[in-house]
Formats: C-alpha cells, sequence, structure tokens
C-alpha cells in the first residue's frame, strides 16, 4: 500500500499545483497500477481515493469549459470516476460521497 499511496500523495500534489492533467494521470495510475483489480485491501483504499480526487479534479474544471462539448466531457469523466467508486469499491469510506456527486452531477 506504500507505492499506491505514495503515488496518490504525487497526485495530490499535482491538484494542489493547479496541474488537474498530471493529477488525474497520478489517480489514474493509483485505480489501475498497483494491482488493478486484484490489489490487496491496503491498495485498494487509495483505489477508491484516487477515483474520487480524479471525479474532483474533473469537476474543478466544469466551470472554466471554453464550450458545452468541454464541458459535457468532462462531466462524464467525473461521473466515470465516482462510479467506478461505487461500482469497484461499494464498502469504500468514499462511497457516500461519490454518490451524492453522482445525484448532483445527474442535475446538470
Amino acid at each position: 500500500g506504500v507505492g499506491a499511496r505514495a503515488r496518490f500523495m504525487i497526485g495530490e500534489i499535482s491538484f494542489a499545483k493547479q496541474d488537474l492533467e498530471d493529477a488525474v494521470k497520478q489517480f489514474q495510475r493509483v485505480m489501475f497500477g498497483f494491482g488493478g483489480e486484484k490489489a490487496v485491501a491496503a491498495v485498494k483504499v487509495w483505489q477508491s481515493k484516487a477515483a474520487m480526487e480524479a471525479g474532483r479534479s474533473m469537476e474543478v474544471q466544469v466551470e472554466d469549459a471554453k464550450t458545452k462539448q468541454d464541458r459535457d466531457g468532462l462531466v462524464k469523466s467525473a461521473v466515470e470516476f465516482y462510479t467506478y467508486v461505487v461500482e469497484k469499491h461499494p464498502m469504500s469510506s468514499s462511497v457516500e460521497f461519490a454518490r451524492k456527486r453522482l445525484e448532483a452531477l445527474s442535475k446538470l
């Protein structure tokens, strides 16, 4: 779990620096690396958190989207990340937040 946590933290640093493209890449490396669906429990915790942060990274960009197509693409990506949490990590502490974000995004 240490490697997944470290990669997650790199994503958090990119997020804090407003480098959202890199943040999403780092979060995806946590989500799909480190054993993917066969990852040990300690890694799954970080996979779930990474998906949440990837979703947030997409949502942050929605306000600044230049076109409706860009906006819709960002919303779609956020929905995919939150859906990943709900479907792949149903016992995660992040599930409730993911469900709330999915509900809010469905109203856009």
